[in-house]
This record gives C-alpha cells, structure tokens and sequence, in this order.
C-alpha cells in the first residue's frame, strides 16, 4: 500500500504535522520548497503564514485551494488547488519523535 494523507493534525510553518494511511504522525517540511520559490511562482502564496496555514488534505496529499490557475478544455482559465505528490512528501517527511534541527 502506498502510504497517502488521511489527516492534517497540526500546522507550524513551515511544517505539517500529518497522519497517513499506514497509521504514521509524520511532520512535513516545506522549508527547502519554500526557501526556493522565486517571486513568479505560484508557490510564492505559500510563503504568507496565514495562507499556508490553510493547507488541507483530500485523503491523498496535502493542497491549498484555489492557489493555481489551470486553463479547461474549453479556453477558459479557472481557479485550481495547489497540491504536491504524496510519495515525495512521504520521503522528505520524518516521523514524529525523529524531528531533527
């Protein structure tokens, strides 16, 4: 079973505290994405405390809503969550316990 998301436990920016499937309480950190994040990029949003602190899980992997844009089938450009792949945030995540400076 790949290990996914089930639940956001606690937010310290830049980290998130997190549940998986496989019953693990592992931390998040983002600093490393964050510290190379240039003014453009639609990551930049994630940058602002108040923001990042709106992170959210849909049972996959963590994501922000409405933080992308996407353009639709039809032309037209549309609000889209920006997410990350669960396998890479399993990676660099540490279990709770194992957290290191």
């Amino acid at each position: 079973m790949l290990p996914r998301i089930n639940e956001v436990l606690e937010v310290e920016f830049p980290k998130v505290k997190t549940r998986w499937n496989n019953q693990e309480v592992r931390w998040v950190n983002f600093s490393n994405i964050l510290s190379e994040i240039t003014a453009s990029s639609t990551f930049s949003q994630l940058l602002n405390k108040e923001t990042f602190a709106k992170v959210k899980t849909d049972g996959r992997t963590l994501y922000w809503d409405k933080l992308a844009l996407i353009q639709d089938y039809d032309g037209t450009i549309k609000p889209a969550s920006l997410d990350f792949c669960p396998d890479v945030l399993y990676q660099n995540s540490q279990l709770e316990g194992e957290i290191t400076a």
